[in-house]
């Protein structure tokens, strides 16, 4: 199993009916990509059924392309597109191998934690250097993570699965920063001690940050979900972590 199956199978029902925006995400939008020219190249990574393209769609964004490594979620998305007549792109590909030429967007987005469910370091430093390659000169990330800081009790959880990592031979995500879902498909994940099964990463704040700026990016700002929601600058850890960063001139 991978968090790609999950998706296409115990998440599948929510994330293909779900189209809102949280608010966090209509908050950050509305600060760096709603007021932008209509004609602005934005690739949406992990785009699932394609909540955040047709939100960009309706408001009258022209050039949109939608990646996701789930094929069940990307037929959502296509079969919405051809009855609405929305233009946007949605093809299958890896975040970390993105087939673009580069310098092709001038925003990119990876707003659905895409980065947290690539579970090697590695392979999500080579996603931020993809991001940052098919991004133009002056381009803009938008990009979320699970906020480590965000839950008081990640790190009691932590501690908790270390012990069933080492007896299901788990070696690869032995960091307590690592977690399995706690949940599919709106239940509790109580198969997690038996079953081999995918985790998902939670970045600490400075930590997200780093990655991002390590890829080359300039970090313009980063917060929280509460703060977002509450235009607050001041730093509280609640819900996600989102950063903004431009690919240099």
């Amino acid at each position: 199993m991978t968090n790609t199956n999950i998706y296409d199978h115990q998440e599948f029902k929510e994330w293909s009916e779900h189209s809102d925006l949280y608010r966090e995400e209509e908050a950050l939008l509305r600060r760096h990509v709603f007021d932008l020219p209509k004609e602005t190249p934005i690739l949406d990574i992990g785009t699932g059924a394609g909540r955040l393209a047709f939100e960009l769609q309706e408001r009258g964004f022209r050039r949109l392309c939608g990646i996701d490594l789930s094929d069940r979620l990307l037929a959502v998305a296509r079969e919405k597109a051809t009855r609405s007549g929305a233009s946007i792109k949605f093809e299958t590909q890896n975040a970390t191998d993105l087939r673009f030429d580069d310098a092709s967007f001038e925003v990119v987005m990876a707003l659905q934690q895409v980065l947290c469910f690539i579970e090697a370091p590695a392979a999500r430093q080579r996603a931020l250097r993809e991001f940052y390659r098919v991004l133009t000169p002056g381009g803009l990330l938008l990009a979320s993570a699970l906020s480590w800081e965000g839950r008081w009790f990640n790190q009691w959880l932590g501690m908790a699965v270390a012990p069933v990592k080492l007896l299901k031979g788990d070696t690869h995500v032995l960091g307590r920063q690592y977690l399995p879902w706690l949940k599919l498909g709106g239940r509790a994940n109580v198969r997690f001690p038996f079953e081999s099964q995918p985790y998902a990463y939670w970045f600490r704040k400075a930590e997200f940050e780093r990655a991002i700026v390590d890829a080359g990016f300039e970090l313009l700002d980063s917060a929280t979900s509460r703060m977002l929601r509450e235009g607050s600058g001041k730093l509280a850890f609640d819900g996600m972590l989102f950063a903004i960063a431009r690919r240099p001139r």
